[in-house]
């Protein structure tokens, strides 16, 4: 996919939706922003209420950041709007007051990078100590650089030219002692579906270069079952509804080629209750999505049913924080998103 204009973020949403500009307030760093004053209750079960914490919470609307649960804390990292690249960083106890922790971290702004909360133990800066973690992306060009912190203010670069090269659009879990990187844009509609690993954030090892499942990029990622997974994705032809997983990176086995949700790029997954989650996306077929589904095994998915849905949505974020799912921000059509919404 080229990414070399505003509208890249958009360029497949845009066939159905019209282009339109996001209004932003800025405030003053370190100021915590409250953007709404009810309380969450829990209210749902099995993802069918979805309750809104905040309508436009204090960061900037944007689509293809990451967030994380650290430090007792739900953070937002970076992302994009329709004209900005941003290295802002924000966090939240509640879903609803956003603090700015930093308006302009060391890092260049980007979009499209995956993140991590990882230890890394014997190697790297600061060994032994827990810290977020943002890997690649893109702004103009792509990134091979990985950087982390343990406050979200200072920002260390770990490495400027890391092992897995330039990348974008990927996917990041932590397993096994390690961070992984799986898949992704490695050059203008190009994918990938190599696996790389690291246990300090500096040395990465290339530990498939042509894993089983088909090139992708915009898929998701979790650890479940004392396995990864890969679910989804694009691969800038098509799009894909398929299910894999593996107990090394290297063998990759297909739970199902066609699960019962539609095929999607651009959605989240999260492990809850015990059961593997794919929500929203985007679809050739069914546009912006506000689905949830769930599976235990990979292989038979269910519809969770929702009854009170989020707003559709795609590049959006998808965090467990609080023993409750999180959406965050994203995007539908040519309108970026800073509204956030959880369920449980």
């Amino acid at each position: 996919m080229k990414k070399n204009n505003l509208s890249v973020i958009f360029v497949v949403l845009a066939l159905a939706f019209t282009f339109t500009m996001v209004s932003c307030v800025k405030n003053n760093p370190g100021t915590p922003i409250v953007t709404s004053t009810a309380t969450p209750v829990a209210t749902a079960a099995d993802a069918k209420i979805w309750t809104q914490s905040s309508v436009a919470a204090g960061f900037i609307p944007r689509a293809q950041s990451s967030s994380v649960a650290f430090n007792g804390k739900m953070w937002v990292l970076t992302g994009s709007s329709l004209t900005t690249r941003y290295n802002d960083i924000w966090n939240t106890i509640d879903g609803i007051t956003w603090t700015p922790v930093t308006r302009n971290a060391a890092f260049t702004g980007r979009y499209g990078h995956s993140s991590a909360v990882f230890t890394n133990i014997s190697a790297g800066p600061n060994p032994g100590v827990e810290k977020m973690w943002i890997i690649g992306g893109y702004n103009n060009g792509y990134f091979n650089d990985v950087w982390c912190s343990s406050d979200g203010i200072f920002w260390t670069q770990t490495t400027s030219n890391a092992g897995f090269g330039n990348r974008a659009e990927q996917s990041t879990v932590v397993y096994n002692g390690l961070m992984w990187v799986i898949a992704g844009d490695i050059t203008s509609n190009i994918c990938t579906n190599d696996v790389y690993s690291s246990g300090d954030g500096v040395n990465w090892a290339q530990v498939a270069s042509n894993a089983g499942f088909p090139k992708r990029k915009q898929h998701s990622s979790v650890v479940f079952n004392n396995k990864m997974w890969v679910i989804g994705g694009y691969d800038n032809s098509s799009y894909y509804n398929d299910v894999w997983y593996s107990s090394n990176g290297i063998t990759w086995y297909s739970a199902t080629l066609n699960a019962a949700f539609c095929p999607r790029n651009g959605h989240t997954s999260l492990v809850y209750d015990n059961k593997m989650w794919v929500i929203g996306g985007f679809s050739p077929t069914n546009n912006v999505l506000n689905d949830c589904w769930y599976s235990t095994d990979g292989v038979i998915w269910t519809n969770a049913g929702v009854t009170t849905p989020f707003t559709s949505r795609t590049y959006h974020n998808g965090v467990l924080y609080d023993n409750k799912m999180w959406v965050i921000a994203g995007a539908i059509g040519g309108t970026c998103l800073s509204d956030v919404w959880w369920t449980q």
